[in-house]
């Protein structure tokens, strides 16, 4: 697996974190900024920003929130066809067990 300080992670991630905040009340370009990432990026889907930027995007949420199980509600804002290929495989995957096998083997290449 690659080194996280290369990684990238797709754009297709950030719009669910911002529904979150939404839903809180909180400034979705205040978060973009603090976090480091140009709302600009959102619009393009194809678009890749370090993954310590995304890192950074969950820490302002966790810190503006204080709520211990923002990870569980952000959940419901996923779907597979954020995660792009990887979604549309897990998709037709038979068993959880294998999904979550995919996710961990492959979710550095999405």
């Amino acid at each position: 697996m690659p080194h996280a300080a290369h990684s990238q992670h797709g754009v297709l991630g950030i719009p669910p974190l911002l529904a979150l905040a939404r839903e809180r009340g909180l400034d979705e370009d205040a978060l973009l900024r603090d976090a480091g990432i140009a709302r600009a990026l959102l619009g393009d889907p194809q678009a890749a920003v370090p993954v310590e930027r995304v890192h950074a995007l969950v820490q302002v949420l966790l810190d503006r929130t204080a709520d211990a199980a923002l990870g569980l509600d952000a959940g419901r804002h996923y779907h597979l066809a954020t995660f792009g290929l990887l979604g549309a495989v897990a998709a037709v995957t038979p068993t959880m067990r294998e999904v979550i096998h995919l996710f961990v083997e492959y979710a550095h290449l999405n």
